[in-house]
This record gives structure tokens, C-alpha cells and sequence, in this order.
């Protein structure tokens, strides 16, 4: 079975913070509902080619599987806006950003 999802979200905080706090796979479970564990594969630093493991849940049958996808790809970007939107997620003054984990390799 083949599922195909998109899902547009407007999340009011610059492009780049946004990009460097979502494609962390270190923050994953923050933000996506059902992961209960995200593991590197590859050795740290996060950066292009970095493998990860995620573990997720799901307790429905088949058919229903595309759906319940759907509904939770649209409320994990929900909870990304609302994390980001409100200051919870990467802090501008940490180092938080990309080159600090070698996101820009």
C-alpha cells in the first residue's frame, strides 16, 4: 500500500530557524505525535547522510492506516507552529542553528 502525503503550514519564524530546528532528527519526538524514539545510525554530527531510526505506533488496520497518517502529519506540523510560533523551540542564543550541528556539511 502506497501513501502519498502533503501538507502545507505558514509558521510565523524565519525560514532557516524553522528548517534547522525541524530537520534535526534529535528534536523529532517533540513534534511528531506517535514516535516514541528517534535513534542516529550514523555517528553525530547531524549533517547530510546522517541515517536515523524512528519509531512510531499505530493501532488501527490497514485501510484506515492512510487516514490516520494524514490527520497526524497535519497535527504533528501543528504542533511544530505552536512550538516554534511561541518561543519553546530553538533558542537564537544557544547555537542552535544549523552549522552549530554541521547541518551545512
Amino acid at each position: 500500500m502506497i501513501v502519498d502525503i502533503e501538507e502545507t503550514i505558514t509558521i510565523d519564524r524565519p525560514r532557516s530557524e524553522v528548517a534547522a530546528y525541524a530537520m534535526d532528527p534529535l528534536h523529532d519526538t517533540d513534534w511528531i505525535d506517535r514516535l516514541s524514539r528517534v535513534d542516529l545510525i550514523t555517528d553525530p554530527p547531524v549533517r547530510v547522510g546522517t541515517q536515523v531510526r524512528r519509531v512510531a505506533f499505530f493501532r488501527v488496520a490497514a485501510p484506515l492506516l492512510a487516514g490516520r497518517v494524514r490527520r497526524g502529519v497535519h497535527d504533528d506540523l501543528q504542533r511544530l507552529k505552536r512550538k516554534l510560533e511561541s518561543g519553546s523551540g530553538p533558542s537564537r542564543q544557544s547555537g542552535s542553528g544549523p552549522s552549530s550541528r554541521g547541518l551545512d556539511s
